[in-house]
């Protein structure tokens, strides 16, 4: 099978983690057998608002299309993407698909303009992926159905995140000694996580919050501590160094980030409602409201609590690996080649 996967979310120096785990699943299609080429654009200033982006990237999904002959395009955000995806595919006649991942759905629901040109994009596609039924739910709001909707998140990568030597990492991080270690990934909802670490201390002296992900670096709310932008390698160590990890974010389209912390083997308080929780082992994980700072102390608490490495929260997620999530997709792509005769494009 050849696949055109067209995105403007891939790694660059500048933003090691925009569009891993697009890149993680590329890698994992290939080593399934699929041969994969890649059309993006270097990220830029002006996002989904830079119209200039949308044509350079659409240009160059039409060109490549034309030389690698794809059976299938598979494009990875509604829009630009998607967009790129739909003519790539419409030049060479052959089918595509588009993944949702958050958000490019958020952008449909701010912008009328947006919102129709999703439509169109859906209008088109064999299939929508959405890497959770929230997200699906979300756009439907916003755009008309599309029958053929698949739930199938991007996975996270179990040979970078997994438990490991715990005294190492710390040192390697020079993990604080004189109280526990919280790791957030992604610097959302901070100032209610700061809150909720400088409640905490009264029970847990000297507990420390440090954030990975995001674009800034240095102090943050409440005396966290900003990372900034890591290497998913590096994002690993700090979370196995951790004494306790967080994700409470208010939104996710799926929420990887809590699922990097569990594979792990770190105990992890989540917002409950966001489509992950219902991935992750419960002996391992704390719900919580991620609006109300004392729950989120007290839920921080009972995770300092737990055990690491507990073997079902790791076997729960293995079920949610990149490769699970890659076979699962490649046996969508196949399903659409094998029924493009019966359901041409338009």
């Amino acid at each position: 099978m050849r696949i055109l996967v067209v995105t403007q979310m891939w790694p660059a120096p500048a933003a090691p983690q925009l569009g891993v785990f697009v890149e993680r699943q590329v890698r994992a299609l290939r080593a399934l057998g699929a041969t994969v080429d890649v059309v993006t654009i270097p990220p830029a200033a002006g996002g989904v608002r830079a119209p200039l982006k949308w044509v350079r990237l659409i240009r160059r999904a039409r060109r490549a299309a034309r030389v690698a002959a794809p059976d299938v395009v598979l494009g990875h955000f509604l829009f630009p993407a998607g967009e790129a995806a739909r003519q790539a595919a419409r030049a060479v006649g052959v089918p595509y698909v588009v993944t949702c991942h958050g958000q490019d759905v958020t952008n449909a629901e701010r912008s009328k303009l947006l919102a129709r040109l999703t439509e169109r994009v859906l209008a088109d596609a064999w299939a929508l992926v959405a890497v959770s039924g929230d997200l699906r739910d979300r756009l439907f709001s916003v755009v008309k159905a599309l029958n053929n909707v698949e739930l199938v998140n991007m996975g996270v990568d179990v040979h970078v995140f997994r438990p490991g030597d715990r005294d190492v990492c710390r040192h390697a991080v020079n993990a604080p000694t004189g109280g526990p270690l919280i790791v957030q990934v992604g610097a959302k909802n901070l100032a209610v996580l700061a809150d909720a670490v400088a409640i905490l201390r009264a029970r847990r002296p000297g507990a420390t919050l440090w954030v990975v992900g995001g674009a800034d670096a240095g102090p943050g709310p409440g005396g966290c501590r900003l990372l900034g932008r890591l290497t998913p390698e590096a994002v690993a160590r700090y979370l196995r160094a951790a004494d306790g990890a967080a994700f409470v974010s208010l939104r996710e389209g799926y929420g990887l980030g809590a699922l990097e912390a569990a594979a792990c083997g770190t105990p992890v308080v989540v917002s409950r409602g966001l489509p992950v929780a219902a991935d992750l082992a419960p002996g391992a994980t704390v719900l919580v409201d991620p609006s109300d700072a004392t729950a989120v102390a007290m839920a921080l608490d009972v995770a300092l609590g737990l055990e690491r490495d507990q073997p079902d929260a790791l076997a729960a997620v293995q079920q949610q690996s990149v490769e699970v999530m890659a076979r699962r997709t490649l046996a969508l792509l196949e399903r659409c080649i094998a029924e493009h005769t019966a359901r041409p494009l338009p």
